[in-house]
C-alpha cells in the first residue's frame, strides 16, 4: 500500500494539509505500526467473518490499486451468499 500523494498531507499540492488525523495517524508509532502489519487482502478467510466492508473515496489514507485480489475477494462473498458493502464518502 502506498499514499496517493494528493492524500499526504505534506504534500507540496496542500490538498490535504489541514487534515489532522491521518497525519496524527502516520506520525504516532504505534498507529504507523498497523500500516505495516496490515496482511494482504488475499490472505482473509471468507469464512472467518460474517461480511466485508471496504471504505473507498477521499477518506481512506490508501488506495488500493494494489490490492489485486480484493475484486476476487467481493466476487467469493456473493458466491458464498455473505453480505458486502463499499463506502464512499462524498
Amino acid at each position: 500500500m502506498r499514499f496517493r500523494s494528493h492524500e499526504r498531507p505534506r504534500d507540496g499540492s496542500r490538498w490535504s494539509a489541514g487534515d489532522l488525523v491521518t497525519t496524527g495517524f502516520v506520525h504516532t508509532p504505534e498507529y504507523a505500526s498497523l500500516i505495516e502489519t496490515t496482511r494482504p487482502v488475499r490472505d482473509i478467510d471468507i469464512a472467518s467473518f460474517d461480511a466485508i466492508v471496504v471504505a473507498g473515496g477521499q477518506g481512506p489514507l490508501f488506495t488500493f490499486e494494489k490490492a489485486v485480489d480484493l475484486p476476487q475477494k467481493f466476487a467469493d462473498y456473493v458466491h458464498a451468499g455473505r453480505p458486502l458493502a463499499r463506502i464512499r464518502g462524498a
